[in-house]
């Protein structure tokens, strides 16, 4: 008893100290671990926006893999939701059984996790043509850099990291706000990954070899910072807690039956994941073949994609990025975040069904303008 005190004192942050009128901050919120814990994401957020944005319209369009593509791509994406139903608990186990160690309990989970995803995705998005040119071996490779990237993701631990630092609730709000804040922003240059891809396949000429090397820019830099971020955070101290009793698969049952909040929660995350996907997968294929491509001759006009995409992926990420910054500010006004979380959903519900009717009436509002304004 007297050894777990110990260590719920020592993960305890000591007050800062005034140096004339500045206060140093002294660890969870000192500089370092800020720092820290606001880039070593950095890799998830890129691999993240890779895989919603890009992954279907790289293996359809760019990976040169023919008519499997769609098929294939939609299976994944079902199926990855499944195997996350099954491996997320497995790892979780895996993860908090796991003894502490020289980095700390997570942290070597962390390592591993930005290692491989950053592996998975550039293999996802760099199909040898001689993997291209026969489906069996494009399934096989497809498949297993995805689950490789599904069950790396899962090992990102931070969640649990982070709850090792303090047991504060003030400072563990704190902690979390610049990790989302940068997280939004350092993905904003994948809003102009097409029309990048696109201006520097004037160089390249093969859009197949474009698209893997531009992935390779923007996901070892961001592989490299996360690595360096989770090295400087300092891992907390765990408490040795000892489970007399299993949990049974009855128990855990009679918990979604007898908890309603946590189940319709639960549920409200899977619509939410499909809802993410459409906004975000199927939009960039809209807009390339309701606005860019020559139905007669199936002729894409790059240059338009490029500064369509792009646009969209601004006005995809600024209110991302808005929120992220003001939701503090918000749940202080509402005075809870159930009640900013429910205006949330009322503001996504009026502004989906808006999105839902224009498509029905053939409106494109936002394209309309771009075409007067810009000659698009």
């Amino acid at each position: 008893m007297q050894s777990e005190n110990i260590k719920e004192d020592s993960a305890r942050p000591e007050p800062a100290e005034r140096t004339g009128n500045r206060s140093k901050k002294h660890y969870p919120e000192d500089f370092k671990t800020v720092f820290g814990l606001s880039t070593m994401n950095w890799i998830e957020v890129c691999s993240g926006a890779f895989m919603t944005g890009l992954f279907l319209l790289y293996l359809t369009d760019y990976a040169g893999i023919g008519a499997v593509a769609a098929s294939l791509g939609t299976i994944l994406l079902v199926a990855g939701r499944i195997l996350d139903a099954v491996d997320d608990p497995l790892q979780g186990y895996i993860m908090d059984s796991a003894k502490p160690r020289r980095l700390g309990k997570y942290k070597p989970f962390i390592i591993i996790s930005i290692i491989f995803t950053a592996l998975a995705i550039l293999m996802l998005f760099s199909i040898p043509q001689s993997v291209a040119s026969q489906s069996a071996l494009v399934i096989i490779w497809v498949a297993f850099f995805y689950i490789m990237y599904d069950m790396a993701t899962s090992f990102f631990a931070v969640s649990p990291l982070m709850q090792s630092l303090t047991d504060d609730p003030v400072i563990r709000s704190k902690l979390t706000t610049w990790p989302r804040i940068t997280g939004m922003i350092i993905v904003i240059p994948m809003a102009f990954f097409v029309s990048i891809m696109t201006g520097l396949n004037n160089s390249i000429g093969d859009m197949h070899r474009t698209f893997s090397v531009l992935t390779a820019i923007f996901i070892i830099p961001a592989t490299i910072i996360s690595l360096l971020g989770i090295a400087l955070v300092k891992e907390g101290q765990h408490l040795d807690v000892k489970k007399d009793e299993k949990i049974s698969m009855k128990e855990i049952w009679l918990m979604f039956k007898a908890n309603k909040p946590w189940l319709i929660s639960t549920l409200a995350a899977v619509f939410n994941g499909f809802v993410w996907t459409l906004v975000f997968a199927t939009s960039t294929y809209y807009i390339k073949w309701a606005y860019c491509t020559d139905l007669a001759t199936g002729v894409v006009d790059s240059a338009r994609f490029g500064s369509l995409a792009m646009v969209l992926g601004i006005f995809q990420l600024l209110p991302t990025i808005l929120m992220a910054a003001i939701s503090p500010w918000l749940v202080k006004l509402f005075k809870g975040p159930l009640k900013v979380y429910m205006r949330s959903m009322g503001l996504q519900v009026i502004g989906g069904l808006g999105l839902f009717v224009s498509m029905l009436l053939g409106v494109a509002a936002l394209y309309a303008i771009l075409k007067m304004s810009f000659g698009l």
